[in-house]
């Protein structure tokens, strides 16, 4: 996250600014720097000549920032005002159930704001998203969820939706980005042989690593543990890099990106509404028994609660 604000500008904020800057916070890592810069090649791919502009797969677990990225390379190429429409360099869409044609191609149709996306026959709808891909000036289409699309029973109905994907992205020239959980998402690529070629091997987002054996990987985590610190607004440092207490917070989290922002940013508004200093072991405890689920992930809370 950027911002112009000095320290003490920041620790003069009210309670309700304090918070809303805590919601902010976007930190810049190694590998999500890695995804930027594959879906920015994709983007350049989709030049005028280029028969088949490149396609990209980004796959995860839950909560390791597959979304936040995506919403950050969105942020980047933000739809603009035009003469006929909105130009919409990327357009994102998600993957709605159940994942037929039809749905699919009334979600595109939401995605750039049509008010009667949902009326028509699937021969117009096509013709329309036709339409608004040239005068959008669409260069990239970004498929969020895309394991949503390969629910049990639905092998006809998801083998229809693929081959209409995988004949919009030959014949619109344009890029496709397909994002979904790791361990599913692929099936799409290995169940249809025609959209598989047009993607090369899936990019992963991973939980960050607590290796003692590679103390590398313990070092990254606590880099990214500070990053987000920082930028904390409180007038003391808050210790959730050192290593006891980095360690705790891995073992709370799973290293996943989505459950470290949900804790530590609870424990921090907490501390903003308390009018406390800093984050503490309290608040973290408080933080993962609120908003970790604990019991349904099956992880004893590692924070003391004296």
């Amino acid at each position: 996250m950027t911002t112009k604000l000095t320290r003490d500008q920041i620790l003069a904020l009210s309670k309700a600014e304090k918070i809303s800057l805590i919601y902010k916070i976007r930190i810049q890592y190694e590998r999500g720097e890695e995804i930027l810069i594959e879906l920015d090649r994709c983007l350049n791919s989709c030049i005028a000549g280029n028969p088949q502009p490149t396609g990209l797969m980004l796959v995860g677990p839950t909560g390791a920032g597959k979304s936040t990225l995506l919403d950050q390379f969105v942020a980047q190429h933000p739809r603009q005002p035009g003469e006929k429409c909105d130009i919409v360099p990327v357009l994102r869409v998600p993957i709605e159930k159940p994942a037929n044609v039809g749905n699919f191609m009334t979600s595109m149709l939401k995605a750039y704001g049509d008010p009667l996306a949902a009326t028509g026959s699937l021969a117009r709808k096509s013709s329309r998203i036709t339409t608004y891909v040239r005068e959008s000036k669409t260069r990239m289409l970004m498929l969020d969820d895309i394991h949503d699309m390969l629910e049990p029973g639905q092998i006809k109905v998801t083998a229809m939706t693929s081959d209409w994907i995988k004949t919009f992205i030959k014949e619109s020239k344009i890029s496709c980005v397909l994002s979904g959980i790791k361990g599913r998402s692929e099936v799409l690529l290995e169940s249809n042989e025609q959209l598989g070629r047009l993607f090369p091997d899936p990019e992963e987002v991973y939980a960050f690593q607590f290796d003692t054996d590679n103390p590398e990987t313990i070092k990254t985590f606590r880099k990214f543990i500070y990053s987000v610190e920082v930028l904390l607004p409180f007038p003391e440092k808050s210790g959730l890099s050192e290593l006891r207490t980095a360690h705790k917070i891995h073992i709370a989290t799973g290293g996943l990106i989505g459950y470290i922002m949900e804790l530590i940013r609870y424990a921090a508004i907490e501390a903003v509404n308390r009018g406390v200093d800093r984050v503490d072991e309290e608040l973290l405890h408080l933080a993962f028994r609120k908003r970790l689920a604990s019991e349904r992930r099956g992880i004893k809370n590692p924070f003391t609660n004296d």
